[in-house]
């Protein structure tokens, strides 16, 4: 009868020890279930902000325009935001030289981005932007020249291209002012099959230029649709070139 009371004791104590270590290892399991759900939560949203900053760096496109003052040793940096999400810049380089700034625009937005003192005994000046995503955009005007025997600069060449839209067809075209004086006149030789594309340079800056461009049919000269067109040459506040676009296939 002892050993039987004994027994039923050790037995109690072997179901109380399991009951115990089965509550302890759940609530144990419990918060490391709940720690892991977690960590994997955080790194679903680090890979989606990833993916996200990805997108949107491929977005990023940007139309930047550096121009010297003649008044004084400085380069003025002008960007416009040609995409759909705001651009950050937060970097200018003038050839090996890094200015900071911080500067935002908005899409469509056009701003200065800042105004840097460069050393002219370089003469040559090269201009990028890098913005907060990691992109890096070079100057649309080129290369700024600095004349230190006349102390000026020099103007880089002022241009319009024109852009025709083309599966089979003869063209011609017109860049003149307003008054009607021709700058430039191009014509293609025979039948064209691909797009066409002709750049014209203009003499000046700050006028307006008319540019006509005419496909050939039935035996005459039928203008494009859209065309003549109007446009403003304003370098050093613009692009010094400029794009025309036209659809020869409507015709």
């Amino acid at each position: 009868m002892f050993m039987k009371h004994i027994l039923s004791r050790r037995g109690v104590s072997t179901i109380l020890g399991t009951l115990i270590f089965v509550g302890i290892l759940f609530s144990a399991y419990v918060p490391m279930v709940l720690v892991m759900k977690q960590a994997d939560t955080i790194y679903e949203q680090r890979v989606h902000a990833a993916e996200v900053e990805s997108y949107e760096r491929e977005l990023e496109d940007l139309l930047v325009l550096a121009y010297p003052n003649d008044a004084d040793d400085t380069i003025t940096v002008k960007a416009t935001n040609e995409a759909s999400v705001p651009i950050r810049v937060v970097r200018v380089w003038i050839n090996d030289q890094c200015n900071t700034t911080d500067k935002t625009l908005m899409p469509g937005a056009t701003s200065v981005v800042d105004s840097f003192k460069v050393d002219l005994s370089e003469e040559v000046f090269n201009v990028k932007v890098a913005t907060e995503r990691g992109n890096l955009f070079t100057s649309s005007s080129g290369s700024l020249y600095y004349d230190p025997e006349t102390g000026y600069w020099a103007t880089p060449t002022l241009a319009i291209c024109v852009n025709i839209i083309n599966f089979m067809g003869k063209y011609r075209i017109e860049v003149a002012y307003i008054n009607g004086t021709q700058v430039g006149y191009y014509e293609t030789q025979g039948v064209e099959f691909g797009d066409v594309i002709q750049t014209f340079t203009v003499p000046e800056t700050g006028v307006s230029y008319v540019v006509t461009i005419q496909k050939h049919k039935g035996g005459n000269w039928v203008d494009l649709p859209g065309t003549p067109v109007t446009v403003e040459m304003v370098y050093p506040n613009g692009s010094p070139l400029v794009y025309v676009y036209a659809d020869g296939t409507e015709i």
